[in-house]
């Protein structure tokens, strides 16, 4: 394809593209989408950024504490632990975490199948001396009260991408067909 031909196809394509922003008729709602558009990956951009910068901020965090030993203080460690079991206890609500000088006691209900999962994660954490398992275990949550109410994550986070994912795919996926764009017009050319 030569460059006349080219500049051509550049051309009928801007005046498409101003034929339909500018249509009298339906004008104002198409240019109204292309905005809603804009923002919207404004707002994602936005998002991704926060993201990227937060995660960056908790990997400078840990890479300080594991250069540091200073002891946790008991109340930092309950609150570390709960958060950590939210990630392996289908039912955190139900298990009561009390610390002492690092000593860790576990109370409260846990089905059985949780048991290893939620010992192996809490004894490996930075602080932990020991862990005591004082748990009741189940075979099931049924005719257990606190077993009763799964957490249910909001659907926005269903799909378990966060926005910096999303937007390393969105730019891996773009730099692809733009790269395939790229070879496919030095081919023809």
């Amino acid at each position: 394809m030569n460059a006349a031909a080219r500049n051509s196809i550049i051309g009928a394509g801007i005046g498409a593209g101003l034929i339909l922003l500018l249509d009298p008729v339906r004008g104002n709602r198409r240019r109204a989408r292309i905005l809603k558009a804009g923002r919207k990956s404004f707002d994602a951009a936005g998002a991704a950024g926060r993201d990227v910068a937060n995660r960056l901020q908790g990997v400078r965090a840990r890479a300080g504490n594991l250069i540091s030993r200073a002891p946790v203080d008991d109340a930092v460690m309950v609150e570390r632990i709960r958060a950590r079991l939210g990630r392996v206890a289908s039912h955190p609500r139900a298990i009561d975490v009390h610390a002492c000088n690092g000593c860790i006691t576990l109370t409260g209900d846990v089905l059985a199948s949780e048991v290893v999962s939620i010992m192996n994660t809490i004894a490996g954490m930075r602080g932990v001396v020991d862990v005591e398992n004082q748990m009741t275990t189940h075979a099931s949550s049924t005719h257990v009260p606190t077993l009763q109410r799964q957490f249910e994550r909001p659907s926005r986070l269903k799909s378990g991408w966060s926005p910096a994912a999303m937007l390393a795919c969105g730019v891996t996926a773009a730099a692809a067909f733009g790269g395939a764009a790229m070879m496919r017009a030095r081919r023809t050319a």
